[in-house]
């Protein structure tokens, strides 16, 4: 490819905010933002290989802290407050990955320290379809939930002031994974502990084995 022309290649990476001088500061979390079954397991896992602590319960293969999760989901911020100090003050970065964390953007935003954000978008149609792959659920319902789930995602970044980030196409970082481990290390730096980025290309899969096996509900 003509040099020019690099520049106008998608790699499907957007940055939001003054994402580079957050990135600067000693202290950050990372927080992965998506639909359920829209690419965040895959985000996490590629923190997780890079080296970032992702939750005292965060597991393969989905990487999500239901230890953190579960304050959330229960409106119990004496508890979140609780949780998000302690991994503050052993982690000077870390990462949180929780789908149904979109229902909870609001509040969380000012509970985090540096937040930076990845909102990861992926194909609506392959988000639905693997629901009903999966979990034996109908199509046009699972549809219409991810729309109506983007769109709660869609207005947290339009509205909310201060928000630094990037956004991400799935379907792209599954074709550049080298360019979007490079973005991600960007936030990472070298204090995430040992920096694993051959491991965290490798990770990048389309199917992996182990996801649609314990992601699924039916035989």
């Amino acid at each position: 490819m003509k040099e020019a022309l690099k520049k106008f290649v998608n790699t499907g990476v957007i940055p939001l905010g003054d994402v580079d001088g957050a990135c600067k500061s000693q202290h950050k979390t990372i927080v992965v933002v998506g639909v359920a079954r829209g690419g965040t397991s895959m985000i996490a896992g590629v923190l997780f290989h890079m080296g970032v602590f992702m939750g005292k319960k965060a597991c393969p293969p989905v990487f999500e802290d239901v230890h953190l999760a579960n304050a959330i989901e229960t409106g119990d911020i004496q508890e979140i407050r609780n949780i998000i100090s302690e991994y503050n003050d052993r982690n000077h970065i870390w990462g949180f990955k929780r789908p149904s964390i979109i229902d909870h953007l609001d509040i969380m935003h000012h509970e985090f320290l540096n937040p930076i954000y990845i909102f990861v978008f992926k194909d609506m149609a392959a988000i639905a379809n693997r629901n009903v792959l999966s979990m034996g659920f109908e199509f046009t319902d699972m549809l219409n939930r991810a729309h109506k789930d983007y769109g709660k995602i869609i207005d947290f970044i339009s509205n909310q002031e201060n928000l630094n980030g990037y956004v991400v196409s799935y379907e792209k970082a599954m074709v550049y994974k080298e360019q979007f481990v490079m973005q991600l290390k960007n936030i990472v730096g070298n204090s995430g502990g040992k920096v694993g980025l051959n491991e965290a290309v490798s990770f990048i899969n389309r199917e992996p084995a182990l996801y649609l096996d314990k992601s699924r509900i039916i035989d």
